[in-house]
């Protein structure tokens, strides 16, 4: 179309162009005033919300819980690390045991004898060996060095290790 034809064509219809704009800017406005007065009553339960119980700050309280957790969060990290350590102190411990009762004399009757292995994970410990016979009672104690000695363990003393090492 040629500017003249634009013009007549306005001329024609100016009433209702001018009708039809005033229609959508009417309807636009009133978009607007529903937009603003849901914003508004958006704007008012947020403040509600933030102000809490008995006037208490929501925001304030859940900056506190924010800091709290992360204190808790530190604690857990200590008691972690404690309890690593700890782990490590009980595998370094004689924690396992074993016991070997035996007769070293055929003459004298019962197993009242006995050989003890007390070891920790790297088997390293101490074997205890108790001789009874008549006369009285011996005692014998061995260091354990990854489940050897420099004194020869006896049969009995060796299945103590054998069987502390197993648990």
């Amino acid at each position: 179309m040629q500017v003249q034809e634009l013009y007549n064509f306005y001329q024609i219809y100016a009433a209702e162009l001018t009708l039809g704009s005033a229609a959508a800017a009417t309807l636009l406005l009133l978009w607007v005033i529903v937009l603003q007065w849901r914003l508004s009553s958006l704007h008012r339960r947020y403040r509600a919300a933030m102000k809490g119980a008995e006037g208490a700050d929501l925001e304030g309280w859940l900056a506190q819980q924010r800091t709290t957790q992360e204190e808790h969060g530190e604690r857990l990290r200590a008691l972690e690390s404690y309890s690593h350590t700890l782990g490590k102190t009980l595998a370094s411990r004689a924690g396992r045991v074993g016991i070997v009762r035996f007769n070293p004399f055929q003459d004298s009757g019962g197993d009242q004898s006995f050989a003890i292995a007390w070891i920790d994970d790297e088997a390293n410990g101490v074997v205890l060996s108790s001789l009874h016979h008549r006369e009285g009672n011996r005692v014998y104690a061995k260091p354990l060095t990854c489940g050897s000695s420099t004194y020869t363990l006896s049969e009995e003393e060796q299945k103590a290790v054998k069987q502390a090492v197993e648990r």
